[in-house]
């Protein structure tokens, strides 16, 4: 082929130099506008991701641990074994707007343990308080019988209020297992006198285990008071929790128990838990009143609830999300 002069059109060497030019232009354009689709897919994937874990979060938050063991899709094999502190790792999977992802929850008190402020809150004690209404329950008050016979007695020609004693008698009686009687008794007597009026204040049967005493009284104001506990048939196995309440304890006395054990024993079939001070007469030591008037127990009250969202079918199991929240217990 012949160029001839001033013939208009471009050489081939030309054309090739034009072409790398474009290309050394437009290729990181072209990069660019890649890695931009890519850039552009992974941020689809995060806020998808996202919304997932902040619906996992909510839901795990408003349901109780069993109801949350229940649910559908979750599956508590351990995700890492190594993590003792948890109490739940679990996985499901969901899909979002065409896209299938794994949720992971982990579940763990521990960081409310011992590290300060707020953060110690597991680590203080609850009362136990009882259902006072169940059927294992014994509640004994002695009411305005007690007061009337009090009065009675006193009006019998005794006037001397600081001589007036009584004693407080309850007999649990173990009937066969599980089967208990429960039966109160007062008596008042004054110093120097043979007579003494006796009362019947309570008496019931429980057929289904006695777990709980209640035993509310009115203390006499000279302080002249003894509860005399007789519980031979009831084996120190039982364990049964006697809470002593006095409804006066402006009433300056101490309480006198007369019990065939050791009630601070190992003895004893009984928990004593009192508002006023006693003495057992067996270990010749004045038991104090209880400053925790309940037993106490630690309890879990918080929980740090912790969600990682990855996609399903991701081999490098990248976490698109992660958020975190604290769950009260329920």
């Amino acid at each position: 082929m012949k160029f001839r002069k001033n013939k208009k059109g471009f050489s081939l060497v030309e054309v090739m130099v034009s072409v790398m030019v474009l290309a050394i232009l437009f290729i990181p354009i072209i990069s660019n506008f890649v890695a931009s689709i890519k850039v552009n897919r992974e941020a689809g994937y995060m806020q998808k991701a996202t919304l997932v874990a902040q619906t996992v979060l909510e839901d795990v938050k408003n349901k109780t641990y069993e109801e949350f063991l229940k649910a559908s899709g979750w599956t508590t094999q351990p995700v890492d074994p190594s993590d003792t502190a948890a109490l739940i790792r679990a996985k499901a999977g969901f899909i979002y707007d065409g896209v299938e992802y794994k949720a992971e929850v982990r579940m763990t008190p521990t960081s409310y343990y011992g590290t300060g402020g707020v953060d110690s809150i597991n680590d203080k004690k609850l009362p136990k308080i009882y259902a006072m209404s169940s059927n294992n329950t014994c509640v004994m008050s002695d009411g305005y019988d007690s007061s009337s016979g009090k009065v009675f007695f006193s009006n019998k020609g005794y006037h001397d209020d600081s001589k007036l004693r009584r004693t407080m008698k309850v007999t649990i009686e173990k009937l066969a297992d599980k089967q208990y009687k429960v039966s109160v008794e007062y008596e008042y007597t004054y110093d120097g006198c043979i007579e003494t009026l006796p009362l019947h204040i309570y008496e019931e049967t429980f057929m289904n285990g006695l777990d709980c005493i209640y035993f509310y009284y009115q203390p006499l104001t000279s302080g002249n008071d003894t509860l005399k506990i007789t519980c031979d048939t009831v084996p120190a196995t039982d364990h049964i929790n006697f809470f002593v309440i006095s409804t006066d304890t402006s009433v300056s006395s101490q309480l006198t128990i007369d019990c065939p054990t050791d009630l601070c024993g190992s003895a004893s079939p009984f928990y004593m838990v009192h508002n006023v001070n006693f003495s057992d007469g067996h270990s010749n030591e004045v038991a104090t009143a209880a400053g925790d008037f309940f037993e106490e127990e630690t309890k879990d009250r918080l929980y740090r609830v912790t969600v990682k969202v990855t996609r399903a079918n991701d081999v490098n199991n990248k976490v698109y999300a992660e958020m975190s929240s604290a769950k009260g217990e329920n």
